[in-house]
């Protein structure tokens, strides 16, 4: 994230602010918090399976040290099975094959693959929201009003106004940067969706795939992992209610057995040693704690989308938002303020024919990444702008 400095000569200090993201809290924790938790996990292991041998297996006494660190790489790289120790080993391949463990190599990737399905529709955001406005730089401009004082802060409440209404005049025109967008964005005009609902489309859209994201992750992970990821968190739920543990050793075996084969000058000998992974006691804790932050993230993320196209689809719901930022003849309005029918019908228009959608939702953007004082500032600028037109 960049930053800026700000001199603030009367107090003699130096104002250091981190530059603001464009999209909302619920946006952030997916794309920023889950992707960080889920990479430093990857990182972890990672580290940890170079720092010690993250297989140990069990071979006969006449092995020398070099063969049996070939033996742990090669049961590493070449997959484990596994037996219970009350079944006798099989010689049957076909059997053997049914019980293969193939994912503990793969960890580290899978988890970070899950970070980049995280990340994902913040690269959607990023692809479709700045085409027709630089949202950055709005939120840049509303956050330098919070610094300022006297003229400054004049000039640049004015200098925002007039950066938000020539959006607003272009948010009705259809902007075509390449000739190989020409069909699509026409066949969304022609749904109105160029007619200052844009924004809010892509948000929307953003919204949704985020939680299609964490849904369509426990099938990618059930898949990598060769197991029933799914009903991962309701077997743990289940055990403790029952049998007060936590490890799902079927899953995530810590014993296992490998097969190797040495070839010597007048035969091929075959052998089958026992292994322990600990890797494993690790990777039973982290899907657990990765199948409820999905569970999480999952129902908070549909929770977002649907309260917010509610919200957008509810007429009312826009004008009782930026009423309450409105002033009329210097007093703010409440809802116990009477306000004459011709003056409703105003306001109605000003918020539905003049800021539409996407000004309302880049109000509410400003008041949540900025300061409400300063969305208040800007809508009661633009309406006394739209009074006088």
């Amino acid at each position: 994230m960049g930053g800026f400095k700000k001199y603030d000569a009367e107090n003699k200090i130096v104002i250091i602010k981190l530059g603001r993201s464009d999209d909302p809290l619920m946006h952030q924790i997916n794309r920023f918090g889950c992707v960080l938790l889920f990479v430093i996990v990857a990182i972890g292991l990672s580290v940890q399976r170079f720092a010690k041998s993250p297989i140990q297996c069990w071979c006969p006494a006449q092995f020398p040290d070099f063969q049996v660190n070939y033996i742990n790489d090669y049961c590493w790289v070449r997959n484990t099975y596994v037996v219970d120790f009350n079944e006798s080993l099989s010689t049957v391949s076909s059997i053997k094959k049914t019980r293969i463990i193939q994912y503990y190599q793969w960890i580290p990737l899978i988890l970070v693959f899950q970070a980049l399905s995280f990340f994902a529709p913040r690269m959607v955001w990023l692809a479709c929201s700045g085409y027709s406005l630089n949202i950055k730089k709005l939120l840049k401009m509303a956050d330098d009003i919070t610094l300022s004082h006297g003229n400054d802060k004049h000039e640049l409440i004015q200098a925002t106004v007039q950066y938000f209404k020539k959006y607003l005049k272009n948010q009705n025109c259809l902007n075509i940067r390449y000739r190989t967008w020409e069909g699509p964005q026409e066949l969304l005009a022609s749904y109105g969706l160029h007619k200052g609902n844009v924004l809010v489309f892509i948000f929307l859209m953003t919204s949704l795939l985020y939680a299609i994201s964490t849904v369509g992750q426990f099938f990618m992970v059930d898949i990598l992992l060769g197991m029933d990821f799914k009903t991962l968190g309701f077997d743990v739920m289940s055990r403790v209610y029952n049998d007060k543990t936590i490890g799902d050793h079927r899953r995530f075996p810590i014993v296992t057995f490998c097969d190797f084969y040495i070839r010597q000058m007048t035969n091929i000998q075959s052998w089958t040693v026992q292994c322990s992974l600990p890797i494993n006691l690790y990777s039973d804790m982290i899907f657990i704690i990765d199948w409820f932050i999905l569970v999480f993230m999952t129902i908070l993320n549909f929770v977002y989308f649907i309260y917010h196209i509610v919200s957008t689809i509810l007429p009312y719901r826009a004008e009782i938002y930026i009423r309450k930022f409105m002033e009329i003849d210097g007093e703010r309005v409440s809802k116990y303020q009477t306000i004459s029918e011709h003056e409703l019908e105003k306001q109605r228009d000003f918020i539905h024919c003049y800021l539409r959608r996407d000004g309302v939702f880049l109000i509410w953007l400003m008041s949540n990444k900025v300061n409400p004082v300063v969305a208040g500032e800007i809508v009661n600028n633009l309406w006394k702008s739209y009074q006088s037109e």
